[in-house]
């Protein structure tokens, strides 16, 4: 059974050995050949041999080993700007982009910066569906781009057998290399040679100018990407030599520690994909051999003097319509879209500079600080332990991963899975664990009255398994959960839980553990790590008709609370179980929300009967209907798709309204949204907590806020004097719904409040922006509710953006104006005075600031002294 990642909110994509710190591994591309459109008859033809002729007709080489540190021949940072594609691209219009797994940081780089934003914010458009599938949905259209991998012969048969016709560009090369002890005098080895290791029929290092030691081959497990390389590129389909199963290495991380110091001898050879050479530099105890006598690098990988190669390319339908496809199609193949290329770390098909100043990147390290808990030597400190001096924990990034990871029956060579091992550090700045964890994560859960996520005092923090192989219909955002071993921990490291295999937060505030997804089983912890539910308290105070009821597959996958009674949901329905008795007092129903105020909602039979019940199970309302809910005033507000009727807590009829049609509850009261006619649709009109009219729309120009009681109007949509507005006919026109005072923002043309993922930030302020596409710009107001101005682009800068960010621990808002020309943010509280400033977007728990800046994980206290730093690149042990 696999389980889905989401069962305590990991959206992340990380998959390695507990213990690794680091990862050797680097990508790169081969030589430029131009653009083809290549129909599927002739498309197995377009291989990293052919590609790498036209580099080498077009490209002069620069040295042998090459730059992979993003300088020019100079030695100086490449800093030239990406001048990006006309096309403007949003969220809304991106492209399908599908591709191998192994190509996914290199899409969310691309897509960074083509709107604008981190990387790690366009995971969504970078679920990827490996190499073989990709194309096939890409025939079936239902992708639009692909960022991929070489393809198997099979698939171009079956484009073929479509009559679907591709253009493919060459944009980057992965190389396959090989690796052994910094100590082993063999600097470079033949193909064969390292063929004849793998065939068992070379045995000792002296046979092939080496020392008079036998010769240690580890190698991966079946179904691992680079297992795939070696086999297609190396060994041409002869099969490996038997070897023991301590030679056999199920992580790249394993193979690489192995071979460093296996038996502490320098006589072991290993093999990995070249990624990430420009940051990982080379692992301490490592180093790469030649093979052929062509030492792998930047201009011979580029040329295509290096023969283990394995191509990368932007694909697209030929002659596609999708405009947004053909621009990331032509633009990953200028001199910009390979700057970026250079700059993540791949070898770009163009001999050109990098954009990694561009990118916000530099070539400096930054300086470790830190101490390592009571002076345990390098790599010891492998597992987190309970203690009462940490004051608070807090994580930090180790070196990037770049793991391999394949379904079963796959051989598809481009399947990795990228990301970060992960660590403890306290707050008295000692590294309290190496990075050692595959998560670390704060557990939060969402609730239903505040519209956001809340986090509890409590980190969760896992280790895969190292052998990694998937289910045959897994996906790369699926982990078999008996593969994920998980515990909780409280911030300040006083308790660790035992080991679950799903931990997730529940709306109330309270944490759901279970031995697995799918396990009856369960134990229901406070905020305080003590168990106040479980399976056996439920059983013992209701006998069978809990048990009985409990669903087969999955047991309890929620358990709510709110004043004094947990919900549940059981085959029959959801209920209401007593905390002091643990005994279902109310129920079934068939949906219920927690008690809040005294009064739960709760719906009946087919969802189309809602009503309010008090403490007793008694309904408030003598009439159920379609849609009820409580008002932030303690009303209840109940209709159906017509009118709508406000209610005092007693039930008490205040107010009918004819023909409002839905309604949607607000912080100062709530909208309705009336049927107009044909032509113009739904109105809305904006009615305080008793149901008295503020403001009514029934042209449908108004945007009405739900934090603020504010309506905003676009210049262009409202007949006001003409010099309200600028030459270009943009402004803003701001209103308090209660006051009726306005205000007019000269430039603007929309306003916002600070969104979150799931809904809004408690910060009693709006934004007003203006984004000129022309001259690339951006401009920001911020205004309160009065409504006033309280700051604008003259305070941050241009090319601001302001967002709002929470303290994981204290459940604080902040606003960060982040620079995007520089990275910088400026951290600010919700009255906007400014308390830190960092160089790059941050999380903070605790009022400590965690970001990456310089190759390193860096935290800052809440004065913005520098309190820790972990470099997060240049070794395995560390």
């Amino acid at each position: 059974m696999k389980k889905n990642m989401s069962s305590f909110g990991r959206s992340i994509y990380i998959l390695g050995l507990a213990g690794l710190s680091a990862m050797l591994i680097s990508a790169c591309g081969k030589g430029g050949n131009p653009a083809e459109t290549i129909a599927a008859s002739s498309a197995a033809e377009t291989t990293a041999k052919s590609a790498a002729e036209g580099a080498e007709a077009g490209n002069a080489e620069a040295s042998q080993t090459g730059d992979a540190d993003g300088k020019d021949a100079a030695g100086t940072s490449a800093a030239t700007e990406l001048k990006l594609p006309d096309y403007k691209f949003t969220f809304d219009n991106f492209p399908r982009m599908d591709g191998s797994t192994a190509t996914v940081p290199l899409a969310k780089s691309v897509a960074g910066a083509l709107l604008g934003v981190k990387p790690e914010e366009t995971a969504e458009l970078c679920r990827f569906n490996r190499t073989t599938q990709s194309f096939r949905n890409l025939m079936n259209g239902e992708a639009d781009v692909l960022i991929v991998g070489e393809p198997k012969a099979s698939v171009y048969e079956e484009l073929k057998a479509a009559n679907f016709e591709i253009e493919v560009e060459d944009i980057a090369t992965d190389a396959l290399i090989f690796v052994v002890n910094e100590n082993n005098p063999v600097s470079s080895l033949t193909t064969d040679q390292i063929r004849d290791i793998y065939l068992g029929k070379i045995t000792n290092w002296k046979e092939v100018g080496g020392n008079d030691a036998e010769i240690i081959p580890f190698q991966r497990n079946e179904g691992a990407g680079s297992q795939a390389l070696m086999t297609k590129l190396v060994m041409k389909d002869e099969a490996m030599m038997a070897a023991p199963k301590e030679y056999v290495q199920t992580s790249m991380g394993d193979l690489m520690t192995a071979v460093k110091s296996y038996d502490n001898s320098a006589n072991a050879i290993g093999y990995s994909v070249y990624y990430y050479a420009n940051d990982m530099k080379m692992a301490k105890g490592l180093k790469i051999i030649g093979v052929d006598g062509v030492d792998p690098g930047t201009d011979t990988i580029r040329s295509g003097k290096y023969p283990h190669l394995n191509a990368y390319y932007c694909v697209v339908p030929k002659d596609t319509a999708n405009e947004g496809a053909r621009a990331i199609y032509d633009w990953l193949a200028s001199d910009d879209g390979q700057r970026l290329i250079a700059g993540e770390g791949y070898v770009s098909i163009k001999d050109i500079p990098s954009a990694n100043a561009a990118a916000g990147k530099t070539d400096k390290v930054a300086e470790a600080l830190y101490e390592r808990l009571d002076g345990a030597a390098e790599g010891t400190l492998d597992e987190l332990k309970v203690r009462s001096d940490y004051g608070m924990l807090l994580p930090y990034k180790g070196s990037e991963l770049y793991e391999n990871i394949s379904a079963e029956g796959s051989d598809d060579p481009n399947s990795y899975i990228s990301g970060y091992m992960m660590g403890f550090f306290d707050t008295n700045g000692r590294l309290v664990t190496d990075p050692v964890y595959n998560v670390i994560q704060i557990v939060q859960y969402y609730d239903r009255y505040t519209d956001n996520m809340q986090s509890l005092p409590f980190y969760v923090f896992a280790k895969y398994d190292n052998d990694m192989t998937l289910p045959e219909d897994g996906d790369m955002w699926s982990l078999p959960d008996d593969k994920v071993h998980q515990r909780f921990v409280t911030l300040d490291g006083s308790f660790i839980s035992d080991e679950y295999g799903h931990i997730s937060g529940c709306d109330g505030g309270n944490l759901l553990c279970k031995p697995t997804f799918e396990a009856k089983e369960f134990k229901l912890y406070d905020k305080d790590a003590g168990v106040i539910l479980d399976y056996d308290m439920l059983a013992e105070a209701n006998g069978e008709s809990f048990t009985a009821k409990l669903d087969e597959d999955y047991g309890l996958t929620e358990v709510g609370y709110g004043e004094g009674y947990f919900t549940i949901s059981l085959k029959d329905g959801e209920y209401f179980v007593n905390e002091e008795t643990k005994k279902l007092e109310f129920g079934p129903y068939s949906y219920i929300r927690p008690f809040h105020d005294g009064m739960a909602m709760v719906r009946y039979g087919d969802m189309n009967e809602a009503n309010i019940i008090d403490k007793t199970g008694k309904k408030i309302l003598d009439t159920d209907y379609s849609e009820v809910s409580t008002l932030k005033n303690g009303n209840i507000i109940a209709g159906n798709e017509k009118d709508t009727y406000i209610y005092d807590k007693s039930g008490k009829l205040i107010k009918k309204l004819d023909n409002t049609g839905y309604f949607n509850t607000t912080e100062w009261g709530f909208t309705t949204q009336p049927y107009v006619s044909k032509e113009t649709g739904y109105g809305c009109a904006a009615y305080d907590f008793d149901g008295n009219l503020l403001f009514s729309d029934m042209e449908g120009v108004y945007s009405f806020n739900s934090v603020l009681p504010i309506v905003t109007i676009t210049g262009d949509s409202i007949d006001a004097k003409a010099d309200e507005y600028n030459e270009n006919g943009t402004g803003l026109r701001v209103t308090n719904l209660l006051t009726k005072d306005s205000i007019f923002i000269e430039g603007a043309s929309e306003a916002y409040p600070f969104y979150t993922m799931e809904g809004h930030a408690e910060i009693s302020l709006m934004t007003a922006v203006n984004y000129d596409y022309d001259t690339d710009t951006n401009r920001v107001w911020i205004f309160d509710e009065k409504p006033s101005i309280v700051s604008d682009t003259d305070k941050f800068g241009p090319d601001t953006y302001v967002n709002a960010t929470m303290d994981m621990k204290t459940g604080e808002w902040y606003i960060v104006a982040h620079h995007s020309k520089t990275n910088i943010c400026e951290i600010y509280d919700k009255e906007l005075n400014k308390i830190n400033e960092v160089t790059n977007y941050p999380e903070l728990i605790g009022g400590i600031a965690i970001y990456e800046a310089e190759h390193a994980c860096i935290a800052d206290d809440v004065d913005g002294h520098r309190l820790f730093c972990y470099p997060m690149i240049g070794s395995l042990g560390n």
